[in-house]
């Protein structure tokens, strides 16, 4: 599954459009003085640093070549801010941990606290967007051999998780101390 430099460009760009959307909440965050926001900045960067570590632990572990863990074997470093180094070109124990999918893990959890910061406001097209953005997103990794469906799957799982807790934390701490 080849992908020509138009279809590269397209899901690449779909891949990366996470930095902007967390750019935007950081401004967002910035000039509305939103303690919702700012709490969820906080659970965006203490998800990413349990990734971070989780994948670091597993990075030391042995794996077979089809292990679950493991990138896919023909994918570049999917890294964010890494594109050249080839997955190929390495043995078994450099390639890198891509469970769960960090990419799809920021999106699901973005969408889910999105709709959840909506309120009453939500309608059916938000849905569709916040479904959609995650199905591109998800289709994008696989598409760039960044991840497998498992990976992908794991990632979806872990956002849910994460904005369980920040819809969790939001509702009993921080609009309880607002009423």
């Amino acid at each position: 599954m080849h992908l020509n430099n138009k279809e590269y460009i397209f899901w690449k760009f779909v891949s990366l459009s996470i930095v902007l959307i967390l750019f935007t909440i950081v401004f967002l965050t910035l000039i509305s003085k939103n303690i919702e926001l700012y709490v969820f900045l906080i659970f965006v960067f203490l998800s990413y640093l349990f990734l971070y570590f989780f994948k670091k632990v597993l990075q030391n572990i042995s794996f077979s070549s089809d292990s679950i863990f493991l990138r896919p074997s023909n994918s570049k470093n999917c890294d964010l801010c890494c594109f050249t180094v080839n997955v190929l070109d390495l043995d078994n124990s450099q390639r890198s941990v891509g469970f769960p999918s960090g990419h799809i893990t920021l999106v699901t959890l973005f969408c889910i606290s999105f709709l959840f910061l909506l309120g009453e406001k939500i309608t059916h097209f938000h849905s569709f967007l916040a479904f959609l953005y995650v199905v591109l997103m998800g289709f994008s990794r696989y598409k760039l051999h960044c991840h497998n469906i498992t990976q992908i799957i794991a990632g979806i799982v872990n956002g849910f998780i994460i904005a369980y807790f920040y819809i969790y934390y939001i509702k009993t701490r921080i609009r309880k101390i607002k009423n």
